[in-house]
């Protein structure tokens, strides 16, 4: 996949829980099959969490591991936060 860091839109699973049910990453729908970890860190003001997910974008498709953050300051786009998915690993 190589080294991104890019936004993404992200759907929870329920609100309040904020574990990730799909997201949108280059015009492609991945659904989150499997959440693998959770980890959190407080970070100034806001906490960041960041999910590692196995997801696929479709069923004939493979599962795939995905590090999706959110809290995170992003590089791109103008929100400057919200939910980034991060190399894995990263």
């Amino acid at each position: 996949m190589g080294a991104v860091q890019e936004e993404v839109d992200v759907r929870p699973v329920a609100q309040g829980t904020g574990e990730p049910s799909m997201f949108v990453w280059r015009g492609r729908l991945f659904v989150v099959r499997r959440v693998v970890a959770r980890r959190s860190t407080e970070r100034s003001t806001r906490a960041h969490v960041v999910w590692r997910v196995e997801a696929s974008a479709g069923r004939e498709h493979g599962c795939a591991t995905f590090d999706l953050s959110y809290g995170a300051p992003v590089p791109v786009g103008p929100s400057g936060g919200g939910w980034t998915l991060l190399p894995v690993g990263g």
